[in-house]
């Protein structure tokens, strides 16, 4: 059974390996020696452009999810000294609520495979019963393969390897304070009855806006590469829907 259900998984990863040789030999005039991470930069850009529908029908739903949240704090203020027509009052709302948690979560699910998938691509170490040639290309002199604690290992804390691994670190950094911000922001214009306007939740995932860094320092460099342009593009597209949002929704 199990075997059965790794072919097609086996089959797609070796299908994006196909994808990721290709891209390498069209990118090596041009990128040299970083052909092989441009490769995944591209790859990782086109999933997540493959994934762009259901990443604005996520971002849409947490904001009709803020404005009704409005629209139940509104209805509890109005009618707060009349308990029987307030329950009336709120029952659509709050089960329109209950619905719009469905639309965000289930896109985000289906985004998992395919981050699966470009993980597998970068960890593994065999594809499709041969060497996982990404794996044996480098950046700076730094196999995409190896992970933080091998450069350690083999350079010190200073050395080559080290230094790759920090300057990825730095810029999954850089992208986890952009998107905590995204969060602030978003938390300080929404009601306090809203998810996104709880201040402990806020603080919660203004840390875990960091935690990518902590997954580069335990996956291959390619996989820390790939999550760095996941992130990057994620917390870009939230900026630019805010930023297109920002008129009222039609009624």
């Amino acid at each position: 059974m199990l075997a059965v259900l790794g072919n097609p998984v086996d089959s797609a990863v070796a299908l994006a390996m196909s994808a990721v040789s290709a891209l390498t030999s069209l990118l090596t005039p041009a990128a040299g020696d970083l052909a092989a991470a441009a490769a995944v930069v591209v790859l990782t850009l086109a999933v997540r452009l493959l994934l762009l529908p259901l990443s604005i029908l996520r971002l849409r739903a947490a904001r009709r999810q803020t404005d009704l949240a409005r629209r139940v704090q509104a209805i509890r203020r109005d009618h707060r000294d009349r308990p029987g027509r307030m329950q009336r009052e709120l029952a659509e709302p709050l089960r329109q609520q209950r619905r719009l948690l469905l639309h965000q979560l289930l896109p985000a699910l289906a985004q998992l495979p395919f981050a699966a998938l470009l993980y597998r691509l970068c960890v593994t170490a065999t594809v499709a019963g041969h060497a996982n040639g990404l794996l044996t290309h480098a950046v700076f002199g730094t196999a995409l393969g190896h992970q933080w604690l091998y450069g350690v290992a083999a350079g010190g804390l200073f050395g080559p390897p080290s230094l790759v691994f920090a300057g990825l670190f730095v810029l999954l950094a850089v992208v986890g304070w952009w998107s905590a911000r995204l969060g602030r922001r978003a938390a300080a214009a929404a009601p306090a009855s809203s998810p996104t306007g709880v201040p402990g939740l806020t603080r919660v995932t203004g840390l875990l806006a960091y935690a990518p860094v902590l997954v580069a320092a335990v996956v291959p460099l390619a996989a820390g590469i790939s999550l760095l342009v996941t992130t990057a593009v994620a917390a870009a597209e939230r900026h630019v829907f805010e930023a297109v949002s920002r008129r009222p929704l039609p009624t």
